[in-house]
């Protein structure tokens, strides 16, 4: 049943044991009190699907679509619920153990009500999709993402010090005036993300793309930044203080502003950069471009 299509169609008490639905069209579909043990519901799109009472134990539901699904009843003590989307579902009654159901209420408070000045330090958000959620001003710091999806996210203000972002995606999140310092982002893919005003003060940005990001008035000072790629970046009125940019892309970057004062960009590469009234004193600059 790879890739099926079974929108709207009922399939209320079906046996659909260890079943493969993997990217399954199942919109609007009577799935109620149907055994949906052990299938493998990898991206599959259940949204307004009719899920009372199913059996979703071992069932993968990573990835899956259930906006709008109506869960009441349901078993979901053993489902593997990475990255599952929940907007809108209906969760009355889920047959769940106490820590998953804390997990999965939590998850559909930040997907459908946001998490606006909330304190979510300790919360357990692993591989959990958060994409669009209001995260403003919210206090995550320390949090493990590892592999949340928080594409589109507002993070504005948010607290993320010390966060663990490994895997995290973050394309089209806002994150001005957002915390990050002493954050590892080494090698992350930032590419294009607003941080205007962010807090990264030694932050580890080392080999990070931050090509076209926008970073006006970010602190940056201390911030490890060797061989990253800043190429197009809006840097103006950025604190870099102290910061080590030795071998960094700043190609076409404005650092009109930037207070550069003790930095060390040697090798960098600041062609075709705008630099009206950078500060460098005494900042390292042998073999700077």
């Amino acid at each position: 049943m790879e890739a099926a299509s079974l929108a709207f169609t009922k399939l209320s008490f079906e046996n659909l044991r260890g079943a493969d639905l993997r990217g399954a069209d199942l919109r609007g579909a009577d799935l109620r009190w149907a055994d949906l043990s052990d299938a493998n519901l990898c991206e599959a799109d259940l949204t307004r699907a009719r899920l009372c009472g199913a059996n979703f134990d071992g069932a993968d539901l990573t990835g899956s679509e259930l906006a709008y699904a109506t869960l009441a009843g349901a078993n979901l003590a053993t489902t593997i619920l990475i990255g599952t989307r929940l907007l809108q579902a209906d969760l009355r009654g889920l047959d769940l153990p106490d820590g998953l159901e804390a997990k999965v209420t939590l998850l559909w408070e930040l997907q459908n009500q946001g998490a606006r000045n909330r304190d979510l330090k300790g919360a357990d958000l692993r591989g959990t999709n958060l994409c669009y959620a209001d995260l403003s001003g919210a206090d995550l710091g320390g949090v493990d993402l590892t592999e949340v999806d928080l594409s589109g996210a507002n993070l504005g203000g948010a607290n993320l010090s010390r966060a663990v972002l490994e895997g995290v995606r973050l394309w089209g999140a806002d994150l001005r005036d957002a915390s990050l310092r002493r954050t590892y982002l080494a090698g992350m893919n930032l590419r294009g993300l607003v941080l205007a005003g962010a807090d990264l003060e030694e932050a580890d940005l080392r080999a990070a793309v931050l090509a076209r990001a926008d970073l006006r008035n970010a602190a940056l000072s201390r911030a490890d930044l060797r061989e990253a790629d800043l190429s197009d970046a809006n840097l103006a009125g950025a604190a870099l203080r102290r910061a080590d940019l030795r071998g960094a892309n700043l190609r076409r970057a404005d650092l009109s502003g930037a207070n550069c004062n003790w930095a060390d960009l040697r090798a960098a590469d600041l062609r075709g950069a705008e630099t009206a009234g950078i500060l460098l004193r005494s900042a390292r600059t042998d073999g700077m471009l």
